[in-house]
């Protein structure tokens, strides 16, 4: 009896019947092009005593570690449903805490911008704060409230902690292999190791994913002219930057 564990990966059970070695017991788990045997000798002779017992113990196991699994399965579903839910919620409150805040900084900003344009300051023409595989959020008004006297400066920390911000990079999910269902209803467990580690109550093996950074670009006018710059989430910012690229004279960039 064989059970398929992973896409790569299978749990069997089975007999060896031999005139001279008797009746063994094989437990045997593949992975991969790797495999690894476990012979459990039941008697030095042929037996069919011994050769019923085992066949029917065989099934017995074969279908406990079915139902454990699909326990498991229940249980890590039950739990990765509530734990999606839990994490929606709180994206959802950082995305309206961030609206929130970008509305009440918009008059601050709108007046700040008004000042800067008369002395040919500083001016936030777009700002974008984005994660690949996350989400994209305009921070055109939240950098323009924190100029300072056609200054700007943030310090080397992520910016999602900053008024009217929020982590981009929270709804990034790594792509998953796909995995053989043990049944119609149920996925399978990543090996054979896993499950006994569940068994046992002891801490599963994972993955981990490389999450990317947040980037912030921005794009502002200083002196008649425009610029560019992008930094990564931690990174400190100073506007005007001397590492900016000049895209050209204000009236002749789009």
């Amino acid at each position: 009896m064989s059970r398929a564990l992973s896409r790569f990966s299978s749990f069997s059970i089975g007999l060896k019947l031999h005139s001279k070695d008797g009746v063994a017991w094989i437990f045997k788990l593949q992975r991969g092009g790797m495999s690894f045997n476990l012979p459990i000798t039941l008697c030095t002779s042929v037996d069919p005593r011994w050769t019923i017992i085992a066949s029917s113990l065989s099934i017995l196991i074969d279908e406990t570690i079915g139902k454990m699994i699909n326990g498991l399965n229940s249980r890590i579903k039950a739990n990765s449903r509530e734990t999606s839910k839990k994490i929606a919620d709180e994206l959802e409150n950082m995305i309206k805490n961030a609206r929130i805040q970008k509305n009440l900084m918009s008059k601050q900003a709108a007046v700040k911008k008004e000042a800067e344009e008369k002395s040919d300051g500083l001016i936030i023409v777009s700002a974008t704060y984005f994660c690949d595989g996350g989400d994209t959020l305009d921070v055109s008004t939240q950098l323009q409230f924190w100029v300072l006297k056609s200054s700007l400066r943030l310090p080397a920390t992520s910016k999602c902690t900053m008024l009217g911000f929020y982590n981009v990079c929270a709804t990034f999910e790594p792509p998953r292999e796909e995995t053989k269902s043990l049944d119609a209803s149920h996925s399978s467990i990543s090996s054979f190791i896993d499950l006994i580690r569940s068994l046992l109550h002891m801490k599963r093996t994972c993955v981990s994913s490389i999450v990317p950074k947040a980037i912030l670009r921005i794009r502002y006018k200083w002196k008649k002219s425009i610029y560019e710059i992008s930094v990564q989430d931690d990174e400190p910012l100073v506007l005007p930057s001397p590492s900016a690229l000049k895209l050209g004279a204000h009236d002749r960039v789009s």
